[in-house]
């Protein structure tokens, strides 16, 4: 009785095989993903984090725009108000609802640190 890899033509194997060793051959390092540079991220990563979340949060993608809005509220403060008003007041009704609950915490947090 035929059982495990067996039973799978071994052009199968060497198809999928194949496919899957170019795939991982021309995908990024995961390791040097996984170390960063410092312990503690940089002003200027922290403003780069900042902008490019400033331009996801107008993506197409639901899901691109739940991660810019996560990174605003963890990094983002009452300067970026006026920019969110801004990107608010010509976005579409999927962006207004993924900047609404961003203005509210960074206004919040505004008030309760002043």
């Amino acid at each position: 009785m035929l059982t495990g890899l067996d039973r799978v033509p071994s052009t199968v194997i060497a198809v999928v095989l194949g496919a899957v060793l170019s795939i991982g051959l021309s995908a990024p390092p995961v390791r040097a993903a996984e170390q960063p540079e410092s312990s503690a991220p940089t002003t200027a990563s922290a403003v780069s984090a900042l902008d490019q979340a400033l331009r996801d949060i107008t993506s197409e993608e639901a899901a691109i725009r739940s991660a810019a809005a996560a990174v605003l509220i963890e990094q983002g403060d009452a300067r970026l108000l006026p920019t969110l008003d801004a990107i608010r007041a010509e976005a579409d009704r999927a962006v207004r609802q993924t900047i609404k609950p961003v203005i509210d915490l960074l206004k919040n947090h505004a008030n309760l640190t002043s």
